[in-house]
């Protein structure tokens, strides 16, 4: 069942309408200035190992942004904030792997965790098929163990929060990754915004209005991680677009002081 007012359907789609066609046109200047920067980079003649892995994240963060974009305007606004909820933990990543050479150290030690993770489930369903051939599972698993217990004889790992902190980075911890990780794991406060239910919990309708305070919430949050990106890279790499990234952010900011006075 639909919901039948259509003139406030109507009212709220324009505004939407209106705000995203303003944002869609800021994300091509952004994108446009990115893509310069990520090219100028690109042919630079060494690069550190360390910032090869801060440009890999920095451009997840840029793809990250342009899916947002191809979600809100097809209305999508709950996955958007599962893509954002990446963003952010993708952003202090780049923070901490362009600013230390020693966060090779912990991505590697992510993966071989994820590693042992993989071997364990494996293990798991091996057993529960009952296959007694996991000799080579066990082989791969202790190497994999041994490496790790290596690396953390040198090397201490940190967690998101408190690289979050190290690099004065506390809103994408606390703000972005915790506000949207509800989504990333359905949760029933998520749940609940796909449908409306009545007092006596029947089932009245789905919705199907995006809501305008989290489109601009997710939208404008995207842009600010990818701005950092730019203006991060800009700065280490030693590029000269500094002056057309805050002519961007300003107008970024316009956007959104003019929109806060609105609501």
């Amino acid at each position: 069942m639909l919901d039948a007012n259509f003139e406030k359907i109507k009212v709220l789609m324009r505004i939407i309408k209106s705000y995203l066609e303003k944002l869609n046109s800021l994300w091509i200047e952004f994108d446009k200035l990115g893509n310069t920067i990520f090219n100028e980079i690109l042919n630079l003649n060494k690069m550190k190992v360390n910032k090869i892995l801060a440009f890999t994240f920095a451009l997840k963060i840029r793809n990250s942004c342009n899916s947002i974009n191809l979600l809100l305007n097809n209305s999508l606004i709950h996955d958007s904030k599962s893509i954002l909820r990446t963003m952010a933990e993708a952003s202090v990543y780049f923070i901490a792997s362009i600013s230390d050479e020693e966060f090779m150290k912990q991505f590697h030690l992510e993966e071989l965790d994820r590693k042992r993770r993989v071997l364990n489930k494996l293990l798991e369903v091996r057993e529960i098929e009952k296959n007694e051939n996991i000799d080579d599972l066990l082989k791969h698993k202790e190497m994999v163990r041994n490496e790790i217990k290596s690396f953390k004889k040198e090397y201490k790992k940190e967690t998101l929060k408190k690289l979050s902190i190290k690099y004065n980075m506390h809103n994408f911890y606390y703000y972005l990754d915790n506000a949207c990780s509800s989504q990333i794991h359905s949760l029933p406060c998520c749940m609940e915004e796909y449908l409306k239910v009545s007092d006596d919990d029947q089932l009245i309708s789905f919705y199907k209005l995006p809501d305008l305070k989290d489109t601009k919430l997710v939208y404008t949050e995207a842009l600010n991680c990818y701005s950092l990106v730019i203006i991060k890279l800009n700065k280490t790499f030693s590029l000269s677009h500094g002056k057309k990234i805050n002519e961007v952010k300003l107008k970024l900011k316009e956007i959104i002081d003019s929109e806060n006075q609105k609501l």
